[in-house]
C-alpha cells in the first residue's frame, strides 16, 4: 500500500509537470520520448541478455581492459552480480558481512564489486539532487538506481529493482569501461568484439547453401573507381 501511493504520487507530479509543456505543437516530440522510456521495460530479463554481454566482454580484445579498469575480470564480475540477483530475487536486502564461500573469490573481490554497484542512503540523495531535474525532464532524468542499484541502510544492502541490478551487471559495465576512454582504445576494441559476437551468432543462425558470412572489409576509393572503368570500358 505505502508502495502504490508513493508510485501513484510520482505519476500525479509527473502529469502536472507534463500539464504545463505538452500542448499541440509538442505532442509528437513527447510520444517519441515517452516510447524510448518504455521501450526498455518491455523486453523480458531472460538468460539471453547475460549470454549476450558475456560473450561480448569476456572476448580477448577487451577482457584486459575491464580487468584493469574495474579490478574483476568479467567471471569474477558475472559470479559475484548473478549470486546477489538470485538472492535479491528471494529477499530484497542482505547483510553487508556476508560470508563469501565461492571459489576464485575473496571479500576484496566482493567489495570491490559493490564499490561499484552500491552507495548508501546519503549518497543516493545527493544523486538525484544532481541528476533528476524536477521539470519537463523529470520522467526521463537517469536514475541514480541504474548505476546503484544496491543501495546500503544500517547494516544492510537494499535491491529496490532487480530489474536494475541485472542491467548493471551486462550492459551496465559498459559505462565504467567508457569513462575516461579519450584516447578511444576501450572503443576501438569494443566494436571489434561486438563484431566478433555478430559473426559468431551469424553463423550459428544462417545456415542455408551459399551464404558465406564475411568479416568487415574496407574499401579504398581508388580501386571503386578502378573496378568501375573497367566494368564499363568493357
Amino acid at each position: 500500500e505505502y508502495f502504490r501511493s508513493a508510485i501513484n504520487k510520482l505519476k500525479n507530479f509527473e502529469n502536472q509537470v507534463a500539464s504545463t509543456i505538452i500542448d499541440g505543437s509538442n505532442i509528437l516530440r513527447e510520444l517519441n520520448r515517452i516510447a524510448r522510456r518504455q521501450f526498455p521495460w518491455q523486453f523480458r530479463t531472460d538468460p539471453s541478455l547475460f549470454i549476450r554481454y558475456y560473450k561480448i566482454f569476456s572476448n580477448s580484445r577487451v577482457a584486459k581492459i575491464i580487468e584493469e579498469k574495474i579490478g574483476l575480470n568479467i567471471q569474477q564480475w558475472y559470479t559475484i552480480g548473478t549470486v546477489l540477483l538470485g538472492a535479491v530475487l528471494s529477499n530484497p536486502k542482505f547483510s553487508n558481512d556476508l560470508k563469501i564461500e565461492l571459489d576464485g573469490l575473496t571479500k576484496k573481490d566482493f567489495d570491490n564489486f559493490i564499490s561499484l554497484t552500491a552507495t548508501n542512503l546519503e549518497g543516493m540523495v545527493e544523486n538525484i539532487e544532481r541528476d533528476v531535474k524536477y521539470n519537463d525532464q523529470f520522467a526521463y532524468s537517469f536514475n541514480p538506481l541504474e548505476y546503484y542499484p544496491l543501495v546500503q541502510i544500517s547494516s544492510f544492502y537494499y535491491c529496490p529493482v532487480p530489474t536494475f541490478l541485472a542491467w548493471r551487471i551486462t550492459s551496465g559495465i559498459y559505462f565504467d569501461l567508457i569513462k575516461g576512454d579519450s584516447s578511444g582504445e576501450f572503443g576501438r576494441h569494443f566494436g571489434l568484439s561486438f563484431q566478433d559476437y555478430l559473426e559468431d551468432v551469424s553463423r550459428k543462425i544462417i545456415n542455408a547453401n551459399g551464404i558465406r558470412i564475411i568479416p568487415e572489409k574496407k574499401y579504398k576509393i581508388g580501386i571503386i573507381i578502378y573496378r568501375y572503368l573497367n566494368i564499363f570500358g568493357s
